[in-house]
């Protein structure tokens, strides 16, 4: 809120280099939709921390909500190249600028030659099937994670496939996997909000 907002402003004059107090400025103003003024927090930060994934996804959001989708895509195809055990959770806001926001031609032939290129990079799986989500072809989002034991055994695929199935009308598949999620993950917000809908 605003008021969070002034309240950090002012401890931020007193302490202008708590790192804590930052991130809950980067966070507020996010939640405020000032993107712009987030970026030049994030870009700060990034200077001491130029390998913090966090704050590198936090620039990624912040730059999609700039409009600065070159800049922003460049970002993530770095991050998820360079970090692919913690890139998972940008997975989404590519495929959604790679559907809606930067068309780069065919797709699925950049992703596919992304996950030739390093197959053990599973965040460009995810990718890919979120792009099909995206577009509509859950079919083809399910039967790439149906078709791989180590992807149904991963969360974030789980999450995936669930989504599809609840997309597609098939509604005990979809319950029965939210319910696994969130016996696994009791506090998993999309598994909670999904069964919800349902």
């Amino acid at each position: 809120s605003k008021k969070a907002l002034e309240i950090i402003e002012k401890l931020l004059i007193k302490h202008p280099n708590d790192e804590k107090l930052i991130k809950s400025k980067i966070y507020t103003l996010n939640a405020l939709h000032r993107q712009a003024d987030a970026l030049e927090d994030i870009k700060k930060l990034l200077i001491k921390h130029p390998n913090d994934v966090s704050l590198l996804n936090s620039k990624a959001y912040a730059l999609v909500k700039n409009s600065k989708f070159s800049e922003a895509t460049n970002l993530i195809e770095d991050v998820i190249d360079t970090y692919p055990n913690n890139s998972f959770n940008i997975a989404s806001l590519f495929a959604r600028i790679l559907c809606e926001e930067l068309p780069k031609g065919d797709n699925h032939a950049f992703l596919d030659s992304k996950i030739l290129k390093n197959p053990n990079n599973l965040v460009w799986s995810l990718v890919k099937c979120k792009l099909y989500s995206y577009e509509q072809k859950y079919d083809k989002s399910k039967k790439i994670i149906e078709e791989s034991s180590q992807f149904m055994n991963m969360l974030e695929f789980q999450r995936e496939l669930a989504f599809c199935y609840e997309s597609t009308y098939d509604i005990d598949k979809a319950m029965t996997l939210y319910n696994l999620i969130i016996e696994k993950n009791p506090n998993d917000e999309f598994a909670l909000f999904g069964r919800g809908q349902i």
